[in-house]
């Protein structure tokens, strides 16, 4: 998605209605969106590894469907951004719902746990 239009465009039914009501273009573009979602956290994740930084604090349990109605809400609330990249607006979207605690000037982030060869998970 090259701006968040095209998502709001391409995504809205896909998290919005109930799967039995979508037709088949709907249900294959939802697919596509909870792809995206799934690539986009994912690329995160790897980025909050990499730094030892959390940029996005969620709890356990959200799901790819909640990133998408969250990211979708934003969106909608900010109709003045959506020339804006996805990404760009789908990041800002999940940092504002799931913020993460400021440390102070004074505190260091915890060391990183190194990992040991085999410790790897599936």
């Amino acid at each position: 998605f090259d701006n968040g239009r095209e998502f709001v465009k391409e995504c809205e039914a896909g998290a919005t209605k109930p799967f039995p009501q979508m037709t088949d273009e709907e249900k294959k573009l939802g697919e596509a969106c909870a792809t995206y979602i799934r690539g986009f956290v994912g690329g995160i994740r790897v980025g909050e590894f990499r730094t030892g930084v959390r940029m996005i604090c969620s709890p356990s349990g959200v799901e790819l469907l909640d990133a998408m109605r969250i990211s979708l809400k934003w969106m909608n609330e900010h109709p003045d951004q959506l020339d804006h990249p996805a990404v760009e607006l789908i990041f800002r979207a999940l940092v504002d719902a799931f913020p993460c605690a400021k440390s102070s000037p004074r505190e260091s982030p915890p060391p990183k746990e190194e990992k040991k060869k085999g410790d790897y998970k599936k």
